[in-house]
């Protein structure tokens, strides 16, 4: 066991030497430096440009190469991380403020116009929040939403999706595209909800399913699981019967050969722009990969159109032309959607926390706003604008935009607990899906059992490993069980 701890030691030790390396030095000129660990987003540099020309006694630099978790963590803990640094969601925002890692804003966040629910979407405050304290504010807010691809709903002679349909709505309609397309060419799948986070591809339906009841993983208290629930039963049959019954997305497996992913662009939205699915789960940020996809054909359109051989011997190029619907529901009950948020934290042990507080101020006005619109929402929906240029008409940006704010009026967030991280429940639940697609067949209350009885388990060796966590689960169980006060 020591050898590989020494390994591990001098990895994390050279990891930190290279970070000190590269860590801005002070500036000369009086400027005060930041930096942002944030994604490769277009249109980043305009706004850390617009940021530093609001504010000329500082100077912000993105580092896109340090965006990852693992990293992050590994740099915020040795004392030589970024000033601020991007939280892609509340499960990661948990780990880092588990880390001890994220600055609590909590007690200057209202009077600098952050706080969360008075100025936030109210869907994304467990986002932002860990146990009722506040540890960043988002630079982007966002829903999954369906576009679809309305020439090949064209082509099909299917007509466009209702704007907000059932399960069943959706499986009948999407059915339509199994037959060969007509006039010919390559056979097209119905759409694709993907997920690339993982070490592998992997399909969401059953996860769509289980947010549209609005499901939970733990009690409100956090102290027990609800893996072997009846909402995560019809999820996970659901997902099976999308795959196997109905046919309108291919397995895990058969979509393996796509490659890339990220908020950016990836296999996903380059093959849905190319025409290979009627339709796409995703968010308003796959307008910044479509946009270029876009002007890629109109070029090839007008290429063709200015080759009179090539009219007599090739078929029109199409450019993309979207749609947008709200994710499907059941009609029993109230939809749901998961609402996300890149939300952006402070390292507490900056040595310039009070100039990274300005950022957090910059994404709330409107000047910031106005130049997230193009690709998403800011974190104030007062803030929210239907009059940003549109670079294509065929891309619907203000449909789109209308319906991802539709979908946040039903957005959630899912609990979560101190005593197992919402990653581990992902992870669980995302291999017995795998065994679920190698045989339709298996017993689905068998799996979720055995899921719930392994997570069960992990649990309970956290609170072994953790003296504090214990003391604070023990005092939750005797809160649940204490007879209530007389009145």
């Amino acid at each position: 066991m020591r050898l590989p701890l020494l390994f591990l030691t001098l990895f994390l030790a050279s990891l930190t030497l290279v970070a000190m390396a590269i860590r801005p030095r002070p500036a000369n000129d009086g400027r005060t430096r930041l930096l942002w660990a944030s994604s490769a987003n277009p249109y980043r540099a305009a706004q850390v440009v617009h940021f530093n020309e609001l504010h000329p006694r500082l100077l912000l630099r993105q580092d896109s190469s340090n965006n990852r978790f693992e990293k992050n963590i590994v740099q915020l803990s040795s004392g030589v991380g970024p000033d601020l640094y991007d939280a892609i969601s509340g499960t990661s925002l948990q780990a880092y403020v588990e880390t001890g890692v994220a600055l609590d804003i909590t007690p200057v966040a209202a009077e600098n116009g952050l706080a969360a629910g008075a100025d936030t979407w109210s869907a994304v405050v467990n986002e932002i929040t860990l146990n009722g304290r506040q540890y960043g504010y988002p630079a982007n807010v966002s829903a999954q939403i369906c576009l679809f691809n309305k020439n090949l709903f064209d082509r099909y002679g299917v007509p466009y999706p209702p704007q907000h349909p059932t399960w069943d709505e959706f499986f009948t309609l999407f059915q339509r595209f199994q037959s060969p397309p007509p006039g010919g060419g390559p056979r097209i799948d119905a759409f694709s909800a993907m997920d690339y986070s993982g070490r592998a591809p992997s399909v969401i339906v059953w996860k769509l399913g289980f947010q549209s009841r609005r499901g939970e993983f733990f009690s409100p208290d956090g102290t027990q699981l609800t893996i072997d629930s009846e909402d995560l039963r019809v999820a996970f049959e659901l997902h099976r019967d999308a795959l196997f019954r109905y046919r309108v997305h291919p397995p895990a497996a058969a979509m393996g050969a796509m490659t890339g992913a990220g908020a950016w662009g990836g296999g996903a939205i380059a093959q849905f722009a190319e025409g290979r699915f009627a339709a796409l789960v995703t968010g308003k940020f796959a307008l910044a990969s479509l946009r270029e996809f876009v002007a890629h054909q109109k070029k090839q359109q007008d290429r063709w159109q200015a080759d009179p051989v090539r009219q007599r011997t090739e078929a029109k190029p199409e450019v993309l032309r979207l749609g947008a619907f709200l994710l499907p529901r059941f009609p029993d009950r109230r939809p749901g959607v998961v609402a996300t948020a890149q939300t952006v934290v402070i390292n507490p042990t900056s040595p310039h926390r009070e100039e990274a507080m300005t950022f957090l101020r910059f994404l709330a006005t409107d000047a910031y706003a106005r130049m997230v619109m193009p690709y998403g929402l800011p974190g104030n929906p007062r803030r929210v604008t239907y009059d940003f240029p549109v670079t294509h008409p065929e891309l619907a940006e203000h449909e789109v935009t209308r319906c991802v704010v539709a979908a946040l009026d039903y957005g959630y967030q899912l609990r979560k607990s101190p005593f197992l991280l919402d990653v581990d429940i992902d992870r669980a639940l995302e291999h017995q899906i795998a065994r679920l697609e190698s045989n339709p067949d298996t017993d689905i209350r068998t799996l979720l059992a055995e899921t719930q009885r392994e997570l069960e388990a992990m649990l309970q060796a956290n609170l072994r490993r953790d003296s504090r966590l214990a003391a604070l689960y023990r005092e939750r169980i005797a809160a649940r069980t204490a007879p209530p006060s007389a009145p």
